[in-house]
């Protein structure tokens, strides 16, 4: 039997990225993020309740995560679970568990109040053959918008496109 080691969440920071570096120089940010839930009770009434995970995200990710998020930032987070454990100062085990990053995708809100994911970097040149990564664009509404409009995309090196209109002429066999 294969073992399976994958998490995807989708919440909001809970507070800003700090970066640091490993003595080889890699870069290392951690971040927290907070992932609601609800749902309604035997009685019908509405509960709720919050689970707060510790991410960390390595290499040019975790430099682009610390530039571009803050607090409260939304962020679709795919990665694994790792078990951090440590010895404390008076000799006892202890151990946390966190998510490490392999993807971070910034959810910004557009106009409309409609969501769509940011990429955190460009498509590989593998990616690019295959036509797959996160480096497509992104599509932000029916009507083009001009980068004047949203300066933020332009830093952060994301063209933006409309979306394209549905066909109803087609012929969909349903």
């Amino acid at each position: 039997m294969a073992d399976l080691n994958r998490v995807f969440l989708l919440g909001r920071l809970t507070r800003d990225p700090t970066l640091r570096h490993t003595p080889g120089g890699t870069p290392v940010a951690e971040f927290g993020i907070a992932v609601n839930r609800s749902w309604s009770g035997p009685d019908g009434e509405r509960k709720e309740e919050t689970c707060f995970v510790d991410i960390v995200v390595w290499s040019r990710r975790a430099e682009v995560c610390h530039a571009n998020l803050k607090k409260a930032s939304p962020v679709f987070i795919e990665g694994r679970l790792h078990l951090d454990t440590w010895s404390s100062a008076s000799g006892e085990r202890r151990s946390r568990l966190k998510v490490v990053a392999n993807n971070v995708v910034f959810l910004a809100p557009l106009p409309g109040g409609v969501r769509a994911p940011r990429p955190t970097e460009s498509r590989s040149p593998r990616e690019e053959r295959q036509g797959g990564g996160t480096g497509a664009p992104v599509a932000e509404s029916a009507a083009p918008q001009s980068k004047e409009q949203h300066p933020e995309t332009e830093a952060r090196g994301v063209e933006t496109q409309p979306m394209p209109e549905p066909d109803s002429g087609s012929d969909f066999p349903f």
